[in-house]
C-alpha cells in the first residue's frame, strides 16, 4: 500500500486513538483530528523523521486526551520542524 500520495486527512470525531500508519505518508500536509481519543504523536514525529511533516504542514489534534509525552516532547519536536501544531495546551 502506498501512502505517500495521501496529502491531505479529516477525521473529525470519528473515535481514532491511534496514528499508526500515519508515518508512511510521507505527502501529508493536513491532517486534522478534532475531538477523537488521540493520546500518542509518535508516528508523526517518525513521519517527520523520515522527511515528512514540514513548515508547510498543519496539524490539529484539538479536543484530545493527549498524553504528557505528546503535549511536552512530541508538539515541541513538531513545532521545531516547523510544523504548524493545534491542540489544548
Amino acid at each position: 500500500l502506498d501512502l505517500e500520495p495521501v496529502r491531505r486527512i479529516d477525521g473529525i470525531s470519528n473515535g481514532i486513538a491511534l496514528l499508526n500508519g500515519l508515518e508512511y505518508c510521507l505527502g501529508l500536509t493536513n491532517l486534522t483530528l478534532l475531538g477523537n481519543s488521540i493520546s500518542n504523536l509518535d508516528a508523526l514525529v517518525i513521519n517527520v523523521q523520515r522527511g515528512g511533516l514540514d513548515s508547510n504542514s498543519v496539524v490539529d489534534v484539538r479536543n484530545n486526551p493527549l498524553s504528557p509525552e505528546a503535549t511536552n516532547t512530541a508538539i515541541p519536536f513538531l513545532t521545531n520542524h516547523g510544523v504548524t501544531v493545534y491542540y489544548d495546551p
